[in-house]
């Protein structure tokens, strides 16, 4: 049995989901475009960021996002019926997704500090 893509009506895959259908690349574009260099042609490129994660920290942060926002929406649209939208829609996720994780990381540290301090 071979699977559709819900973006589009390309074999799916998970390289086609992640890099190689219309909605991927986009978004990628859009990501490249945001942070000044080229991200998201394959999961080499990706990986190779993540070896030096603390020059790219930014960088990883995104593409985590990303990849984590494209698995989110196919789920929904697979699942929960969620009509797809558009390139945009996708990427305000990915934002609110980088926001709580920013406030996340920051009321860790912020708790982390109170603990030292107290003792």
């Amino acid at each position: 049995m071979i699977l559709l893509a819900f973006f589009c009506s390309e074999k799916e895959s998970v390289n086609h989901l992640f890099f190689d259908c219309a909605v991927a690349k986009q978004m990628w574009c859009y990501l490249s475009d945001i942070l000044g260099r080229n991200v998201g042609m394959d999961f080499l490129s990706i990986g190779q960021m993540w070896i030096n994660n603390s020059r790219c920290l930014v960088d990883n942060m995104f593409c985590a996002a990303a990849l984590w926002g494209l698995w989110k929406l196919r789920n929904d649209t697979c699942f929960q019926g969620v009509v797809w939208r558009s390139v945009l829609s996708l990427l305000i996720a990915i934002l609110n997704m980088l926001t709580s994780w920013t406030c996340y990381v920051q009321w860790r540290r912020e708790r982390s500090s109170v603990s030292n301090w107290r003792s």
